[in-house]
């Protein structure tokens, strides 16, 4: 029973990869030639990269990031090209094409408004233009910023507070695919405002992560005795309450790179949350 498991699992993950490419190739068709760069995010660049046998990690969407500046006119082209909206947030939209059963995610931004302080120019800077890896012209992220992004995703989402997910499998993966130094991967978490970030989640890689990539980056992270006691704390408060249900949220603000920062993306958060019930009441 469980190889049969494993195989229908492994049918659903290949199928996920074949139809991701399609979403993501019609995607780019109708947003390439209006000069709209995008960034293939998480789960579709792993598979490609990471999970190269394209069997073991199963996508429910499809995640990209455009420029700020692109984003209304990405969401309008997407939907006169016939996509129908599906979600809408304050930093990202959902489509469906017509005949594929995967959104594409349409991202302006990697987390929440103010969270951390990940430059979203400097990620297009540094990433890569390729027209062969997905069948069309997009740009691939530095390997740096997608381990960033999968620490952030993994607190700010919830799986690291409740132990599981993709993320804590993805990056001990990624850091052995691309042989991610430890001392650069400190450096690059320390400038996208994910260092505390990384000292709740890189521990809860540790089950799968032989090599002790986690362990290591930790090791090369700057003294920050607030960041590492602010941890601890979460670590505690997991162990004790992990069904609470808003405990991951608070974590994620609790944990951003200061209390300051914290405090402000917690502030915009509400903001935002408001002004969707305002407009969902008025509707």
């Amino acid at each position: 029973m469980d190889a049969l498991r494993d195989t229908e699992k492994n049918k659903r993950a290949l199928a996920s990869y074949l139809i991701g490419r399609s979403v993501l190739q019609k995607c780019v068709s109708v947003l390439a030639p209006l000069g709209i760069p995008v960034v293939p995010l998480k789960g579709i660049w792993l598979q490609e990269f990471v999970y190269r046998e394209h069997t073991t990690r199963l996508i429910t969407d499809v995640d990209v990031l455009v420029p700020e500046r692109d984003y209304e006119r990405a969401r309008r082209a997407l939907v006169q090209a016939g996509w129908q909206r599906h979600v809408e947030d304050v930093s990202e939209s959902s489509f469906l094409a017509e005949g594929l059963p995967l959104a594409i995610d349409l991202h302006l931004d990697l987390y929440t408004r103010g969270a951390f302080r990940t430059s979203l120019p400097a990620i297009f800077e540094r990433a890569r233009p390729d027209s062969d890896a997905f069948g069309c012209p997009v740009l691939l992220p530095d390997p740096l910023d997608v381990l960033s992004h999968l620490v952030g995703h993994a607190l700010k989402g919830g799986s690291a507070w409740a132990g599981e997910g993709n993320e804590l499998s993805d990056i001990p993966r990624l850091a052995q695919a691309f042989e991610l130094a430890p001392e650069q991967c400190a450096a690059r978490l320390v400038d996208n405002g994910l260092a505390r970030a990384a000292r709740f989640v890189l521990p809860l890689t540790a089950a799968r992560d032989p090599a002790g990539f986690g362990a290591r980056t930790l090791a090369c992270l700057p003294r920050d005795p607030l960041g590492v006691a602010l941890a601890e704390l979460a670590r505690r408060w997991a162990r004790a309450q992990p069904q609470h249900p808003r405990a991951h949220t608070v974590v994620g603000f609790m944990l951003d790179s200061s209390l300051w920062r914290g405090g402000y993306a917690l502030s915009l958060r509400v903001i935002d949350l408001r002004r969707r019930a305002a407009l969902s009441g008025g509707q």
